[in-house]
């Protein structure tokens, strides 16, 4: 999640306890009924929730923006592009270095026409620490319509995955 997005929401909550206090300390807690109170507590959990519903719906945007397309030449993904890749050998070792790259920004290429760019596989990162611990799925996309996924837990998984 974003850093402006935390501040925001902060800022609301915080907004929203300086009104609370000042509706208790001018009385007026005295004059209107507990309805007040409640709204204010409603209000607080709309907030709690708008945060974690930005939050899930970053997670799920990550998770889409580490899509990798490969094809037997070149890999693509939505952030960084088109990457040229000839030796078959290497692809894991690329695929990492892009997921490794990424800055989860909101400029996006444009997906290649279909006739210049054939992918054979998807790879989709669920989660990336490091090489070992590196967790997802590989689909192999036939142009029948079967697909196979395998998932990996490693770059030695994957490159297995991939061969």
């Amino acid at each position: 999640m974003k850093k402006v997005n935390f501040i925001v929401l902060g800022a609301l909550f915080l907004a929203s306890l300086a009104l609370l206090w000042l509706w208790w300390y001018l009385g007026f807690s005295s004059v209107d009924g507990p309805a007040d109170v409640i709204i204010s507590v409603v209000w607080w959990a709309a907030i709690v929730a708008m945060g974690y519903g930005i939050y899930r719906f970053e997670q799920r945007r990550r998770k889409q923006m580490r899509t990798v397309y490969v094809s037997p030449t070149s890999l693509y993904n939505c952030e960084l592009g088109m990457l040229d890749c000839p030796d078959i050998t290497q692809r894991a070792a690329l695929v990492e270095e892009m997921v490794k790259s990424l800055k989860y920004g909101f400029d996006f290429q444009d997906m290649p026409e279909e006739g210049s760019f054939d992918y054979s596989y998807i790879i989709r990162t669920d989660d990336y620490r490091d090489a070992a611990s590196w967790t997802g799925t590989v689909v192999k996309v036939g142009r029948n319509g079967s697909h196979q996924e395998k998932q990996f837990t490693s770059r030695a998984a994957l490159e297995s995955a991939l061969a």
